[in-house]
């Protein structure tokens, strides 16, 4: 297995998955009071892009599917919705405020008789924290989303969010690699593999250099060194969307000394479960030609994935 550097909210996962599985309540209740210590300098958009201690949560059944969908209707049920906003010279409707939501999803924590009990050892900085945790897991699977999608969820009076039409397709998030709509301006950057791969990906637009094999280096693996290595270092870098049965998110990356977003698609694909490949696509949202900076940004991910080949 290869050895990826953790960092301190790891440590937190590590310690937490001990402690449950030596079934040991105290420990569990004795780490959780001193959590302060592993995450009180929490930062989602750089230490904690893929909200490793919610998912620790969620995975163990801390917060069951039930619990989330509790969690969900109420926050439906109570969030106020703006009829009209301005927001830079825009209007916008039917949006809630962030920093509304953020403080409902801390009200439902705290005062619900369900998921309350889990969390009472919590101080309310984490719990703010996992607050936050819940908005931005619900804006990834595509409950709601930024107005102009170029936000995750943060505890902002600034920022304006609105529930996702289902029949509408996201047109810079939820994106199909086999169903692309490759824009006419030369402001994009596609890369995908040359070979099958066991999840069946498909895509049909012409390239001519393509992705490489990451030998020796499974899925699991290039997820984790993308995850815990690689775009944890990035800077001005947002998860917005996820998919995990298919492995394919979406990142929001705003260029450095501007706030024009670019957005990333990386779906991580196997090869004999031995060796894995990845397909990227990388493309601007304003603007009518990039410089290359979506060329560079895939280029220079996919070299720094190379580097942890065995």
């Amino acid at each position: 297995m290869l050895n990826v550097k953790m960092n301190k909210n790891d440590n937190f996962i590590y310690q937490l998955q001990k402690c449950i599985s030596n079934n040991s309540n105290n420990k569990l209740n004795n780490y959780c009071n001193n959590i302060d210590n592993t995450i009180n300098n929490y930062n989602y958009c750089n230490g904690e892009l893929y909200f490793n201690h919610f998912i620790f949560y969620k995975n163990n059944n801390i917060l069951t599917d039930l619990d989330l969908e509790i969690i969900y209707n109420e926050f439906i049920s109570k969030i106020e919705i703006k009829d009209k906003i301005i927001c830079k010279f825009k209007t916008f409707e039917n949006c809630f405020i962030g920093s509304d939501a953020c403080n409902l999803f801390l009200e439902i924590l705290q005062s619900s008789k369900i998921i309350k009990n889990k969390f009472q050892n919590l101080e309310k900085k984490e719990l703010l924290n996992l607050a936050i945790h819940l908005g931005n897991y619900f804006l990834t699977i595509g409950k709601f989303e930024h107005v102009c999608k170029e936000n995750c969820f943060k505890n902002s009076n600034l920022l304006l969010y609105q529930f996702t039409k289902l029949e509408e397709n996201i047109k810079f998030g939820n994106i199909d690699f086999s169903n692309i709509e490759i824009p006419k301006t030369p402001n994009w950057y596609l890369i995908y593999p040359n070979i099958d791969t066991n999840d069946k990906f498909k895509c049909t637009i012409p390239i001519t250099i393509f992705s490489p094999i990451f030998y020796n280096l499974n899925l699991k693996d290039l997820k984790n060194i993308l995850f815990l290595e690689i775009l944890p270092k990035e800077e001005n870098i947002e998860l917005i969307e996820r998919n995990e049965n298919l492995e394919k998110y979406t990142f929001l990356q705003k260029l450095k000394f501007q706030e024009f977003p670019d957005y990333i698609t990386i779906q991580l694909l196997n090869i004999n479960f031995i060796h894995s490949t990845i397909a990227i696509y990388s493309r601007s949202k304003y603007g009518y030609s990039d410089w290359g900076s979506n060329k560079e940004r895939v280029n220079d991910w996919i070299m720094k994935c190379l580097k942890f080949c065995k």
